[in-house]
């Protein structure tokens, strides 16, 4: 079940959940994920909502449809995830971060510290 928060579209945490199911391992390559209508009442959300994350998870080449028989883990999804949460952590996670530590008078060195590094 997903803790759905308030600052974050529905359709992109129902996608992060299938990220999540694909990375840890629990949906497998070429293995059928569940049905837009099967997903959508295990998470209680709306079938089109469902559809919505299970059509940008297409996009980016990470599950695939066949005809009359549903959707399917690609075999490259867990590196086309990799690839896609790289570039939107230094895209949008590291500006924000470099903010936040800028306010609060972290310093990268810090930070370093703080991750012990």
């Amino acid at each position: 079940m997903i803790e759905f928060v308030a600052d974050k579209p529905i359709f992109r945490q129902v996608a992060d959940y299938c990220a999540r199911r694909i990375l840890d391992g629990t949906w497998i390559p070429d293995e059928r994920i569940p049905s837009t209508k099967e997903l959508a009442v295990n998470l209680a959300v709306n079938n089109r909502t469902v559809m919505k994350a299970y059509d940008d998870l297409s996009e980016a080449g990470v599950i695939y449809q066949r005809r009359g028989m549903g959707y399917y883990v690609a075999p490259d999804a867990a590196e086309n995830l990799r690839t896609f949460l790289r570039r939107d952590f230094i895209a949008n996670t590291i500006p924000d971060l470099t903010a936040r530590m800028h306010l609060a008078g972290i310093t990268p060195a810090d930070l370093l510290t703080l991750l012990g590094g």
